[in-house]
């Protein structure tokens, strides 16, 4: 996969900045944005993924009042969700797409 740098530095800023409580309702209280949630959420990380541990979803879905935590065991770490890397993980994202579909 050829990247862009300046995707790339995109994709940094956002996960740096990209919080759900950063505004004026919830004023930074994290735990109190997870919980307005309504959705039915299933959360998938990687085992091994050293970007975004597990252990950071296990918290969020603890607070969240439908979310499901399925950790993917893999040594692929982050690239796991890389498109085409391993054709299990893929199935088992369309399948936790396809039931929360159903639903």
């Amino acid at each position: 996969m050829k990247w862009d740098a300046n995707d790339l530095l995109t994709k940094i800023w956002t996960w740096q900045h990209a919080d759900i409580s950063r505004n004026l309702i919830y004023g930074g209280d994290f735990k109190r944005a997870l919980r307005s949630i309504r959705a039915r959420a299933i959360l998938m990380p990687c085992s091994e993924d050293q970007y975004f541990v597990p252990e950071d979803n296990e918290a969020e879905v603890a607070a969240m009042q439908h979310a499901e935590l399925r950790i993917f065991d893999s040594p692929w770490g982050h690239c796991v969700g890389s498109p085409g890397k391993l054709p299990e993980f893929q199935r088992a994202l369309d399948e936790a797409a396809a039931e929360l579909l159903r639903e």
